[in-house]
């Protein structure tokens, strides 16, 4: 009722949406963000609130509809602890669809259609000019600096032979490391690190030693490319 969601509107300093466009159902994600005087909605009502929303956005297609609030540090999620998107994109030249988990208030792509055009570009330039137009044989390693979510790191991780992302944010980290399960990857290998620190170690030799967990080498890479996504730098 009206009247239940009356105290939501104390302190609510803005509200943010984060949606996605591939896969079904569609999701969207809405958040309530409440400045020092506001006070966090409790899970029950944050879930109330969002069945209805849900109830009422299915009269224009079938929608699946996360909730959060954020206020004073606190956060809350109904679902609880889904606080980001799932996102399904086709690339030209792909057999399978790429799956990106976007957590909210984390870098991603807002522009679907460009993250489209961008993998595919980047695929095509790879593919003709470090794999020398045989896509099946890939002829070296990839570094990836400020790698993000791995939008870009699971795009192109097929044309390499191992693939070294780094990223400093630990969110992202997680992101990254959830999206190469997601698609199958196991040629890539996330860092967590400043990205400008650890390029001024690796770039000089090119090469990097991945050591297990007895700090034995287990594999030396040799990067014959190295991709810096400008935003995020």
């Amino acid at each position: 009722s009206q009247a239940e969601y009356q105290p939501l509107q104390q302190g609510l300093r803005c509200l943010k949406l984060h949606g996605s466009y591939g896969g079904e159902p569609r999701q969207l994600l809405a958040s309530l963000v409440y400045g020092p005087e506001g006070e966090a909605p409790t899970t029950e009502v944050l879930e109330n609130l969002r069945s209805e929303l849900e109830a009422k956005l299915q009269e224009s297609g079938r929608l699946q509809v996360s909730l959060m609030s954020q206020a004073r540090n606190v956060q809350r999620c109904a679902p609880e602890n889904r606080d980001f998107v799932d996102e399904i994109l086709e690339v030209p030249g792909r057999e399978k669809a790429l799956k990106y988990r976007q957590p909210f208030g984390q870098f991603s792509n807002p522009n679907p259609h460009i993250a489209i055009a961008t993998a595919a570009w980047l695929s095509d330039v790879i593919r003709e000019n470090v794999n020398l137009g045989s896509p099946e044989d890939p002829q070296t390693d990839l570094l990836e600096l400020y790698c993000g979510a791995g939008s870009h790191t699971v795009a192109l991780a097929p044309l390499f032979r191992q693939v070294l992302a780094v990223e400093i944010n630990r969110h992202l980290v997680t992101a990254a490391q959830e999206n190469i399960k997601q698609n199958g990857l196991e040629n890539v290998t996330v860092i967590r690190a400043p990205s400008e620190d650890f390029c001024k170690k690796v770039l000089q030799k090119k090469v990097y030693e991945l050591r297990d967990k007895e700090g034995n080498t287990k594999m030396q890479l040799s990067f014959g490319c190295t991709i810096v996504d400008p935003p995020r730098a």
